[in-house]
């Protein structure tokens, strides 16, 4: 891991109303809860929603990437192939999307 990463687990019980996510979006959620951090990463739709819901401002990972790239950062072309290599799912039409924004 890069020394910039600080991994945290969850302290405190869970918010009844995360139960339903999977344990990834729910720990995200409840560690910004507990941390009062008002961002948080999350693709799915049900945890964009519920994060949302709970006040919280949602970045989905090809944000982050386009982000990264007006920032001078990253080339998001290359990172996106670099992301289409792993498990990462995309539809098409939000691909060609982000494609369009970052010619």
């Amino acid at each position: 891991m890069p020394k910039w990463v600080e991994i945290r687990s969850v302290i405190s019980a869970v918010n009844p109303l995360l139960m339903r996510l999977d344990i990834g979006e729910r720990e995200a959620i409840q560690l910004a809860l507990e941390k009062g951090v008002d961002t948080v990463l999350i693709d799915e739709t049900e945890g964009r929603q519920l994060a949302e819901s709970l006040h919280l401002e949602v970045r989905g990972t090809l944000g982050i990437l386009e982000r990264g790239a007006k920032l001078g950062k990253t080339d998001f072309r290359e990172a996106l192939r670099r992301l289409e290599q792993t498990k990462f799912r995309i539809s098409p039409a939000v691909r060609e999307a982000f494609l369009r924004r970052n010619s």
